[in-house]
């Protein structure tokens, strides 16, 4: 992006992370985040090891990935000052930046530019993301990761690559794939189908095109079986009580970081399969993780087999794409109170719009397998969240990343009819 832009950008950051400190300070504003207080002790314990130099016990902490970056950040001031939103800013706005870059990237390859600086726009300003991204939340580096990650599956598709290019391409892709699965391994599963679309559509395309390019198909090829290893093989060891703890989608460890005490199901049972066991424990366990928020949806819903969740699929793409519903805009909510109802409901509505014009921008370019790749990746992933988030707050957090494929496919079709528009003009 310009010079200006990214200066634009930082500022605009770097206030809005100020007004919110200023509000929550002068307690103008409710804990809107409060899963950050927990992270913000985290923050502050692990700094606390690196100023004692106590390296070893920072890297085995078993504590998010997330939460050590942020102490680094926080580490230069922990000796004079506590924590506050403003002392991670530095981190943050390379964040945010990076992702509004990611997203205008995206763009460019699809459209042009113009495409893309309206979509960075759109990410940039949209109210919640960017509220979001000042708090020591994972979902900044989750949504950079997977940026990246996605960048390079639709490089495949946009790009021929030589053999001798291979190696940094897959060294990339093995770094990006296992940060995202230390970042965030509940979504792993979702990161496997978008290397499965990605290869899938490669070799639509070259079959299309009747050639053979070896370098984007082994590289395609191996960022799926890494990707297929890394839960598997290797990061296990990285902190394996933590991993137990997340594959059978149990919330949280005891106080001795032990993990609690888990069934679970086997595999041979009628009517289930590996992956239908595991969709039903994290469902299982947004339902016991949120039992009293006033925007939970379809709680009463359970998964005992596979037909229950192929049964499901549609109501799932449903609630992905469209939730909040508009019946949940003007209820007051029990955490953000009614504002922050109508402020999700505005932001749908405007979700709504762009998904219309996505429509548009994918017709527009319905030859480029790159643009049916974006959105088949926001479709299932849509419909993956419905199917095991059942806290619309929690959904919302979880589908911006995706719901940003939307804005690039939406950000195109709206400047097309724009375009169509002014063409038909005397």
């Amino acid at each position: 992006m310009r010079k200006s832009l990214v200066t634009a950008a930082v500022g605009l950051h770097l206030s809005v992370t100020t007004i919110i400190y200023l509000a929550g300070k002068a307690g103008l504003l409710p804990p809107l985040f409060p899963d950050s207080l927990k992270y913000q002790t985290q923050i502050v314990t692990l700094a606390g090891f690196l100023r004692e130099f106590r390296f070893a016990a920072w890297l085995f902490a078993i504590v998010p990935v997330h939460v050590k970056l942020y102490s680094l950040s926080f580490l230069p001031f922990s000796r004079w000052l506590d924590f506050s939103i403003l002392l991670i800013e530095p981190l943050n706005a390379l964040y945010f930046l990076a992702i509004l870059s990611l997203v205008f990237k995206l763009s460019q390859q699809l459209f042009d530019t113009t495409t893309a600086l309206l979509a960075a726009v759109i990410v940039g300003l949209w109210p919640s993301f960017l509220a979001h991204t000042t708090q020591p939340l994972h979902d900044a580096l989750f949504i950079m990761t997977a940026l990246l990650f996605l960048f390079i599956n639709l490089r495949w598709l946009k790009k021929d690559y030589a053999l001798r290019k291979l190696p940094a391409v897959a060294a990339l892709g093995a770094l990006t794939e296992s940060l995202l699965w230390l970042t965030k391994s509940s979504m792993w599963e979702l990161m496997i189908a978008i290397n499965f679309i990605s290869l899938g559509l490669l070799v639509i395309r070259l079959l299309k095109e009747r050639k053979v390019v070896w370098g984007n198909l082994l590289g395609a090829s191996l960022l799926l079986v890494i990707g297929l290893l890394i839960p598997r093989a290797a990061l296990p060891f990285y902190a394996p009580v933590y991993y137990r703890a997340e594959s059978y989608g149990v919330a949280s460890l005891n106080k001795d970081n032990t993990a609690p005490p888990v069934e679970v199901p086997e595999e041979s049972r009628q009517g289930e399969t590996a992956l239908s066991v595991r969709i039903s424990n994290l469902r299982e366990r947004f339902i016991l993780y949120y039992p009293g928020a006033g925007s939970n949806i379809d709680t009463d819903v359970r998964f005992d087999s596979t037909a229950d969740i192929i049964r499901y699929l549609p109501r799932a793409m449903l609630i992905g794409l469209f939730a909040p519903f508009p019946s949940m805009w003007f209820a007051a909510g029990s955490q953000n109170g009614r504002i922050g109802r109508i402020v999700g409901g505005a932001e749908s509505l405007a979700l709504y719009g762009i998904e219309v014009m996505a429509l548009v921008g994918l017709w527009h370019k319905r030859r480029e397998p790159s643009a049916w790749f974006l959105f088949a990746v926001a479709i299932t992933a849509a419909t993956a969240l419905g199917l095991v988030v059942t806290n619309v707050g929690a959904l919302y957090r979880m589908r911006y990343v995706f719901t940003m494929l939307l804005v690039i496919l939406g950000s195109g079709g709206i400047l097309h009819t724009l375009r169509l528009i002014s063409s038909k003009k005397p």
